[in-house]
């Protein structure tokens, strides 16, 4: 299975529910209409339009902006609940589930994206896989994954990520620092504490009352542009979630003005969840502080 026309190449490749190499995956009867050779199709047909996605949107050719070649392995291991993008392997990786919960993963749009989005920001940034930093990549794969979703189909989809191919029993990331996960499990809650911040990308884009503070939101085009400059110019290997939070007020600022209604629809969104302190907050610091220096040299 390949499509030569997008980047150097769409390559889908057959895993056998085994762990022992994948081969290229070929259909006897070139139908693929056989349940076997459903994630197959949709692995491949979402990669291309993810591909489009991020051409059409911010001028990005595959997910190191050099046009690589975009290789999917489905049918990992048997029974496997979960997706991957292998930074040693440039590749995706996809389970099929447990069939009672977790379907095949490749079955939906947004988790095809949010796995690219991991190797674009891996490219770019090479988020370290633990605490903030990872969460902070977790993050923007599901903020892409729902943008890629909403430009492909906006009229039937959602803010949920995954809900084609999981249906959990209960929902409940956090949304706000005072909740964030402390322990170690899951590399320190890389996908639960990862909650916070689409949290406030959410509330950048679409708007609303958290926690008493109420956002303008600007939409899902300019919230979008604004985590693209950041996920590509601003971030590095061990950026925790202040670091993330300046970085968008940064870019906000530079691509649509400082003080600009994006720019503090970024900021009170930061400060909703619990990341940036309030603005009358940062006032009272700073007069302190100068009183501090006035009568204390």
């Amino acid at each position: 299975m390949l499509d030569p026309s997008r980047a150097g190449g769409i390559f889908r490749y057959d895993a056998k529910n085994l762990n022992a190499g994948e081969t290229i995956w070929v259909d006897n009867d070139n139908q693929c209409h056989q349940v076997y050779d459903a994630p197959a199709v949709d692995a491949h047909y979402y990669a291309g339009v993810t591909y489009d996605f991020y051409k059409s949107k911010f001028g990005r050719l595959s997910y190191d902006n050099a046009d690589s070649k975009i290789e999917s392995i489905v049918h990992q291991s048997a029974g496997y609940n979960n997706a991957f993008w292998s930074v040693g392997a440039k590749k995706i990786y996809y389970g099929d589930g447990n069939g009672v919960k977790i379907r095949p993963l490749s079955g939906a749009l947004d988790m095809v994206a949010h796995e690219f989005t991991h190797g674009v920001s891996s490219n770019e940034a090479g988020l370290i896989y633990e605490n903030e930093s990872r969460a902070i990549s977790e993050s923007l794969s599901d903020i892409f994954g729902t943008l890629a979703e909403f430009s492909f189909k906006p009229a039937t989809v959602n803010w949920l990520i995954g809900e084609d191919v999981y249906k959990p029993a209960t929902a409940g990331d956090p949304d706000h620092m005072d909740h964030k996960y402390l322990g170690t499990e899951d590399n320190g809650g890389v996908h639960w504490n990862s909650g916070i911040l689409n949290k406030a990308a959410y509330l950048i884009s679409e708007g609303g009352t958290h926690r008493g503070l109420t956002v303008a939101g600007i939409g899902k085009d300019k919230m979008g542009k604004i985590m693209y400059k950041v996920m590509t110019e601003y971030l590095y290997s061990n950026s925790d979630f202040m670091n993330f939070a300046l970085s968008s007020k940064d870019a906000a600022k530079v691509l649509y003005g400082n003080n600009s209604p994006k720019y503090l629809a970024v900021r009170d969104a930061f400060v909703a969840v619990g990341i940036l302190p309030k603005p009358l907050a940062v006032s009272l610091y700073k007069i302190k502080y100068a009183l501090d220096l006035l009568y204390h040299p």
